[in-house]
This record gives structure tokens, sequence and C-alpha cells, in this order.
């Protein structure tokens, strides 16, 4: 910690802070339920830190440790001491999400008071929440703000429609990039181009359940829990 208060840092830029404001806006409009909350606090949290962090820089206060942040955040926004702990709250539903075992936090509580701090501390109109069907087939590649983005999304549609499958490879791969998202750089054209290929087959075969008669078909079914396994986690 030394020796970054001794660094010449460069502040985020303010372009920079709105691609980060966007990004945790389209989050707020994903779903809740459905399988996919745990995957939700989770990314919300992620989308928040990144945020907050870059906010104070650029106040020149570098903040990494999130007790830390979450005291900071709720003087900088007069927050009550309960209403920043929520942030802590959701930390907490990442290292359950990530460690596979979904239970013991009353996670949709969580989110929808987060929900609305955030649009507090943004100062954003109310955000409504997709429909599912909408979140799936009317999200265009284009709408998001980083090839990290449009991954955790990917994942998140892995997790409510587990009988949705494309072909092998690229549920290895997707699987892969899930699994190591630091590998793939946000700027990854490559990343991006293949993320895009897999979700247009992905609403394809997701459109074949949606338009089936056939009572087996399972594809369409939402996930009543969130296991890692359904988006690729090991």
């Amino acid at each position: 910690m030394q020796f970054i208060s001794k660094c010449d840092l460069t502040p985020p830029p303010p372009e920079e802070m709105e691609r980060s404001r966007k990004s945790l806006v389209n989050a707020l409009k994903s779903p809740v339920g459905y399988g996919a909350s745990w995957w939700l606090a989770d990314y919300l949290f992620v989308l928040s830190r990144d945020y907050f962090i870059k906010y104070f820089a650029r106040k020149g206060r570098i903040i990494f440790n999130v007790t830390h942040l979450t005291r900071e955040i709720e003087q900088e926004f007069l927050l009550e001491k309960a209403e920043a702990e929520t942030f802590l709250d959701l930390r907490k539903c990442k290292s359950i999400y990530r460690s596979g075992k979904n239970t013991g936090a009353k996670v949709e509580s969580i989110i929808s008071a987060w929900h609305g701090i955030l649009l507090k501390i943004l100062a954003t109109q109310p955000v409504a929440q997709l429909s599912a069907k909408t979140y799936l087939f009317n999200k265009k590649t284009g709408d998001f703000e980083s090839t990290y983005e449009l991954l955790r999304y990917v994942e998140s549609l892995r997790i409510m429609f587990p009988g949705v499958r494309c072909e092998n490879k690229h549920e290895r791969h997707i699987g892969n990039m899930i699994m190591n998202p630091n590998h793939y750089s946000s700027t990854s054209i490559k990343g991006n181009e293949l993320l895009s290929i897999y979700l247009m087959e992905f609403r394809k075969e997701a459109n074949k359940c949606v338009n089936s008669d056939s009572p087996k078909r399972r594809g369409f079914r939402f996930a009543p829990t969130t296991p890692l396994s359904a988006a690729g986690y090991a």
C-alpha cells in the first residue's frame, strides 16, 4: 500500500466511468430468479466494486479493500450503515455462488436492496427488469460495454436455460472462458466473435424449444437452482 501511495496513478477518464455506469444499469435489467439470482448477486458485486474503485480513484483515493470501500460508500453517498453493508452481503453471495453451495442467504432480497441503493447513487431513472424471454432474445451484442460483460451474459443464459446446448466444441470453449475470464482480454476481438457466434447458436436452439409442441423438450424450462456446472464451472 505504501508503494501504491507513491505511484503517479492516472485516474479513469470520464468515458470509462460512463462505461462502468452503463454496465451496472444493464445488469440491473437482468431478471431475478429463474435459477440465476446467485449469478446476478456475483455479477452486481463485481461491477459495483469496479465502479466504486474507479469513482474514488478519480477523487484521488485509491481503495481496494472491500470493507474500507464500503465505509467510503457509506460516507460519500450519505447511506445508512445497514444500506452500505448490503455491499458486503453481495460479497458473501459472490463467495457462496463460486463455492457452488447456493444456500444460506436471502439472495433475492439482497439484490433488491442493492438495486434501490444503486439507483439512488447513480441518480438514474427506475430500471425495469426484463422478462426472461426478452432477456434471452432481445439483447444485442452491441449493447454490451465489453467482452467480459458479454461473457457474463452468456454465463447467465447457460444457468437460466440448462437444457439448451450447442455443439460440444463450443460448449467446452465457452465453459473454459467462464472458468478463466482473466485469460481473455476485455478487448479481445476473437473472444467477442466466439461469444457472438455461440449466442446466435444458443438462441437458435432455445427458439426450437420455445416453438416445439413436444412436452419432452426440456430446453426452455428454467432452472430451479443455480448449479455452477450449468454455467461452465467445474
